[in-house]
């Protein structure tokens, strides 16, 4: 936001609603083009905030609608689960409609009946993942 001197001190990120408000109210009497730019943005990061949280809405209640014990892990949130889970679902898909079925639970059980492991180690750091099979 350069339509105002000494702005950085008082909002250094636009990443907050109390942000985006204050720079709002600091533009409320400019009628300049580069403040109506600045509007313009400013709105267009709220849509996209809004966008965001209702995706993130959707996706805690399908997590939640699937009876996972993922989020009960230490630093896994519904987002984490739901794209553990859909790369669980994906790749049990092929074999899973072969059988007939999609449940990933029952998925997993005929897994570990098979000898195969369901374990999975996490790097935390990077967000890599590796199964257990491959693990160094």
């Amino acid at each position: 936001m350069a339509s105002h001197r000494g702005y950085e001190q008082r909002i250094p990120k636009l990443t907050t609603k109390r942000s985006l408000q204050t720079a709002m109210a600091m533009l409320r009497n400019d009628r300049s083009v580069r403040a109506g730019l600045i509007r313009d943005r400013i709105a267009e990061i709220r849509r996209i905030n809004d966008k965001i949280a209702a995706v993130e809405k959707q996706l805690a209640s399908k997590v939640i609608e699937s009876g996972t014990g993922l989020t009960q892990l230490c630093g896994i949130g519904f987002i984490a689960a739901a794209k553990i889970l859909g790369e669980v679902e994906i790749s049990a898909a092929p074999m899973a409609r072969r059988r007939g079925d999609l449940d990933t639970k029952l998925y997993m059980e005929r897994q570990k009946a098979a000898g195969k492991s369901d374990k999975v180690r996490c790097d935390a750091s990077n967000g890599n993942y590796r199964t257990s099979s491959s693990a160094s």
